[in-house]
């Protein structure tokens, strides 16, 4: 699927709307409405099948393969889970 620009006579198309979006603005500022009408595209993990678990982090993947890939690649800290927090909580008060 494409994402054909909208203004007549501009035979540009993208295979995403973000970049769509950047076209318009870019190549024809005479016409800002048509770039707001524009949807961005979701940067949120609403509807991602595999969102990241690190707390903070707003990626999400419909692939497991991404998941994998970011986690490999990004620069988060360690994961603390709940089991890491009771037993530091009770090796502390004990």
């Amino acid at each position: 699927m494409r994402f054909k620009c909208p203004i007549s006579g501009c035979s540009c198309s993208y295979k995403r709307k973000g970049d769509l979006k950047v076209h318009v603005k870019a190549k024809h500022p005479e016409r800002p409405e048509v770039a707001n009408k524009i949807a961005a595209p979701k940067s949120s993990k609403e509807g991602k099948r595999f969102p990241c678990p690190y707390y903070g982090c707003p990626c999400g993947y419909l692939w497991k393969k991404d998941l994998l890939r970011h986690l490999k690649n990004a620069k988060h800290g360690p994961v603390v889970t709940w089991d890491d927090l009771f037993y530091r909580f009770d090796e502390y008060y004990s």
